[in-house]
């Protein structure tokens, strides 16, 4: 609810506002109307966020805004909902778990792929058992020429029957090389950019999932001009053996840009199109 400071005026005209329940112009108890679509889609992903609108507008952490705002339904689509939203025209959405940690990762990788703004919309592509294939539209980059496309990711999620969803690979859509290797000697050496980029990159994604794995050797797969094709060995938490794929551009040198990775073990499609 809203704050609204009140000048000083007497007891009476107090008593007055009290009884016409007009002192803070807001008669609802719940405050439901302090809480705006703008602020519940800048708030889609981001746990902490969503728990304070909830409280906001007087109900516990976790709460379903679009449900308690009466949103659903109500002619305008609310793709940042928890649960599917009519208005959408039958959308598939991912799990509300694959949704916040996809929104995390992509915060953590628009530093280092250079891919700006925020998530304007998610849609589950395909899912197969407990695996969801995401397509996140990232609203338009501010410095981006006119006409511009959106930017799109691509994800590969787990949700193993809930929560925690666990994320195993992310493509930027624009920027698709192939993250379908099977192994292969590796064809040089990496540039020590492109190197530390990907450990960054998979670092971003052990934060998401609550991960600690030890990274090790990075190989050089593929090159080609400024893009690098690179494989990461691992350890897991559990002691197992894997390694990532990961797409990278030197641009020549400082920065190394990240468009992509994939753990090898959990590998799906992440080149989907259209569905």
């Amino acid at each position: 609810m809203p704050h609204t400071s009140l000048r000083p005026f007497s007891l009476l005209s107090l008593a007055a506002c009290a009884a016409l329940l007009a002192c803070d112009g807001d008669d609802d108890p719940g405050g439901g109307g302090a809480v705006t679509k703008q602020d519940a889609g800048q708030a889609d992903g981001k746990k902490d966020a969503s728990d304070d609108l909830c409280q906001e507008i007087g109900k516990p952490a976790g709460c379903d805004l679009c449900g308690e705002l009466g949103w659903y339904g109500d002619g305008a689509c609310d793709d940042f909902c928890s649960q599917p939203d009519p208005d959408c025209g039958g959308v598939a959405q991912p799990s509300a778990s694959c949704r916040t940690a996809a929104a995390a990762l992509l915060a953590e990788l628009g530093p280092l792929s250079s891919s700006a703004g925020t998530v304007a919309s998610f849609e589950l592509v395909d899912a197969l058992s407990d695996h969801e294939l995401i397509r996140a539209t990232m609203t338009p980059d501010p410095d981006a020429e006119p006409g511009s496309e959106p930017e799109q990711w691509m994800i590969n999620a787990e949700t193993l029957g809930g929560d925690p969803c666990l994320i195993y690979g992310a493509q930027l859509v624009s920027q698709e090389i192939d993250l379908q290797d099977q192994g292969g000697a590796p064809v040089g050496k990496p540039s020590a950019a492109c190197s530390d980029a990907a450990k960054a990159a998979i670092t971003a994604v052990a934060d998401v999932d609550g991960q600690s794995p030890a990274l090790g050797a990075v190989e050089l797969v593929d090159g080609f001009s400024d893009r690098e094709l690179l494989r990461v060995s691992l350890t897991d938490d559990d002691g197992d053996a894997d390694s990532y794929l990961v797409n990278t551009e030197s641009l020549g040198g400082d920065p190394c840009l990240v468009y992509g990775l994939q753990l090898r073990s959990q590998q799906i499609d992440l080149r989907v199109g259209t569905r």
